[in-house]
């Protein structure tokens, strides 16, 4: 480690002056990276030969923060394998742990690899590995929630109390304050679904598929149970009467929303019917986010499963006509038609739309009346 020159400090003391002041910070602070520094060294000798384990050594430092210090607004922690990085237009970055409590399912959905006529081996953690795994990591600093699904093991109430379990114990018994994201189990009962809500921040019921008739072809057990649910209500008769102002606070159900997955590529469904699903569940039910998953073959797979996975180009532009639909008011009918309902794999959406609206153009955003204004994305909104 290249030494820096030696200060003095006496004699900075008995003399205040700015420049001396400056110093005497200086040499605080000098000290103390030196003493952080060869605490890790010493630790490590090998890292003490190479300086390119130097440099490295000095990057984690300068990355180190203490276990209470939460995520500061506007920073993107480093991408880790086996995290899930959640993503909101108005928040950080954030990384949470993913895993399934169990890979074994009863349910045999023919696009699943988990499901269970597959031969492919099991796992299954326990409630109480799960907690300790997740404050593990939590305390560390590597996570800043848990993102939990599972298989569904003996029946649906049984595995949704499973994950219940998990995210009660770590509110309530270990006070966890991080994200907490649990799937609604597709069968399970509304007052299990109402008790996850209390503890997770957010829930997630997947429809899986865009169309029922996917549905009936590819996952039959599930045609029934995939439903998005409602905010549970016990005071609607009490709305009628006048309360006085209160400060706006989360909703206690699932403060941060519901949202659903589809998947992509499995079934013939176009682009128009995906979306034109994805507008009726932003329409009716106020999901905060659909995802879109595209299909990946694998082994053995089922012979009505296409060989070939669905293009990624394809899911980008999905997302970014999501996008579209849940800041600017656009819907299915706006960006696909009968006669073209995919989406071009070359072309932004953006531009699919305002080259066939030329009359909308050019738009002066300064006099724009404020409601066609809202309806232009911004790399469209030119003069």
């Amino acid at each position: 480690m290249p030494t820096l020159p030696a200060f003095d400090v006496e004699p900075l003391k008995s003399n205040p002056s700015p420049e001396n002041l400056f110093r005497l910070l200086f040499a605080k602070i000098r000290h103390r990276i030196t003493q952080r520094f060869d605490l890790v060294l010493n630790e490590h000798p090998a890292k003490t030969r190479d300086p390119r384990r130097r440099r490295k050594v000095r990057r984690l430092l300068r990355q180190q923060r203490s276990q209470t210090e939460r995520q500061r607004p506007g920073h993107r922690p480093l991408r880790r394998h086996g995290h899930l990085p959640l993503v909101h237009p108005r928040w950080p970055l954030r990384l949470s742990l993913k895993i399934l409590l169990t890979n074994f399912c009863t349910y045999d959905c023919v696009f699943c690899v988990n499901r269970i006529s597959s031969d492919i081996q099991r796992a299954r953690f326990t409630p109480e590995e799960v907690i300790t795994l997740t404050l593990d990591f939590y305390k560390r600093n590597y996570i800043e929630g848990l993102f939990l699904s599972s298989g569904i093991i003996q029946s649906p109430d049984y595995t949704m109390e499973q994950l219940i379990q998990v995210a009660k114990t770590l509110r309530l018994t270990h006070h966890f304050g991080g994200y907490i994201h649990l799937k609604a189990i597709p069968g399970a009962s509304q007052l299990l679904i109402e008790q996850a809500g209390l503890y997770a921040d957010r829930l997630s019921a997947n429809i899986e598929l865009p169309t029922q008739q996917d549905l009936i072809q590819l996952a039959p057990e599930k045609l029934h149970h995939h439903r998005i649910h409602h905010e549970p209500d016990r005071h609607a008769q009490r709305r009628g009467r006048r309360r006085p102002p209160q400060i706006p606070q989360a909703p206690k159900f699932a403060s941060a929303g519901q949202s659903t997955q589809m998947v992509i590529g499995a079934t013939p469904a176009t682009d128009r019917e995906i979306l034109t699903t994805a507008t009726h569940l932003y329409g009716h039910y106020k999901l905060r986010r659909i995802y879109y998953t595209g299909f990946s073959p694998y082994p053995a797979a089922d012979a009505r499963l296409p060989l070939k996975p669905a293009p990624m180009m394809r899911e980008h532009r999905l997302y970014q006509s999501d996008w579209l639909m849940r800041f600017y008011g656009f819907n299915a009918a706006e960006l696909t038609s009968e006669e073209s309902p995919s989406l071009s794999l070359t072309e932004d959406p953006k531009t699919t739309w305002a080259k066939l609206h030329p009359e909308f153009f050019p738009v002066d955003v300064n006099a724009a009346p404020a409601n066609p204004s809202s309806a232009f994305p911004a790399s469209v909104t030119a003069t």
